[in-house]
């Protein structure tokens, strides 16, 4: 079976993996290489699923989820250290607007990084299906 992954965004496609910059440290292992993959495998996840109305919000949690990452250790609170991040970035937020993420977005993609490297939310959050697709991407 072939599968034809379609650019979600406006944005040109060497814009839809942060690059090397963005990292709070540089990691062979959380790095550019291992988020373009997740962004990838979350946006097949997303499609095949019909979570279209998702799309944008899916490849900025994935895009956002690794960025904080202080070593390449068990660390529950690197989604946290990622949004901290991104309020330092304005030019990533900049960056994520014109690819279509939106200010309503912001409260889903944030429970999203900050839950997805820790023990699962209730599935009747309503954030759930987000965090639960970042998680398996990431997977």
């Amino acid at each position: 079976m072939s599968y034809r992954l379609k650019n979600p965004t406006p944005l040109p496609l060497e814009d839809l993996a942060p690059h090397p910059e963005i990292f709070a440290q540089r990691s062979r292992l959380h790095g550019q290489a291992h988020v373009s993959r997740v962004i990838i495998h979350a946006l097949v996840l997303a499609d095949v699923l019909g979570l279209e109305k998702l799309t944008a919000r899916v490849w900025a949690a994935a895009y956002i989820h690794d960025i904080g990452r202080r070593h390449d250790g068990i660390c529950t609170d690197h989604g946290q250290f990622a949004m901290e991040r991104v309020a330092t970035l304005p030019c990533l937020k900049s960056l994520l607007a014109e690819g279509g993420v939106s200010d309503e977005d912001w409260a889903a993609i944030t429970v999203a990084v900050e839950n997805h490297c820790r023990k699962e939310i209730l599935r009747t959050h309503p954030h759930w299906t987000l965090t639960a697709v970042l998680k398996d991407a990431d997977a």
